[in-house]
């Protein structure tokens, strides 16, 4: 697993995660399935670039979710639902503590052991991340990103692939 620097990233199907660097050379840290990257970009500018590759600009998705689902914060993002590529994030997206998840390789997620602001996702490739925030928050994102990729995806079995829940 390398950790190379680039100037641009463009998700993919390998995205697990897009968590902000408090680096002096980078401003995001991007998990893949087998790579770590680390961005020159922030993780907001990723996605609203990766909108655009899609078809659309960032707030015109956010948009649609507003109008189709009544979701008004924390809003998962259809960043292109041609490829299957749907994303939540954690907090706010202005937040500094904001992690962008990608929501189809997610295999489970649970709640922390001891700390019940914290939650654990596990991936598909079976990495997990600590998150900070509850069980709840999270589960609560990941039906609102299921209900996305319901409204928003084409069809694919593969958009519907079943995420778990661990309490």
């Amino acid at each position: 697993m390398s950790k190379t620097l680039f100037p641009t990233y463009e998700p993919t199907n390998e995205t697990l995660y897009i968590r902000p660097s408090f680096s002096i050379d980078h401003e995001a840290y991007v998990k893949e399935m087998q790579q770590n990257y680390k961005i020159k970009q922030p993780p907001n500018q990723i996605i609203h670039t990766a909108c655009l590759d899609g078809g659309a600009s960032y707030d015109g998705r956010k948009s649609a979710v507003i109008h189709n689902t009544g979701i008004q914060s924390k809003i998962p993002i259809p960043i292109n639902p041609n490829q299957n590529l749907y994303a939540f994030p954690t907090h706010s997206p202005q937040s500094v503590d904001n992690i962008w998840i990608f929501f189809h390789n997610v295999y489970i997620y649970k709640k922390h052991p001891t700390d019940s602001t914290q939650s654990i996702i596990q991936f598909v490739n079976r990495e997990t991340l600590t998150v900070p925030i509850s069980f709840a928050t999270l589960e609560r994102q990941m039906h609102r990103t299921a209900y996305c990729v319901f409204r928003f995806g084409d069809g694919n079995s593969s958009a519907h692939r079943e995420n778990k829940s661990v309490n």
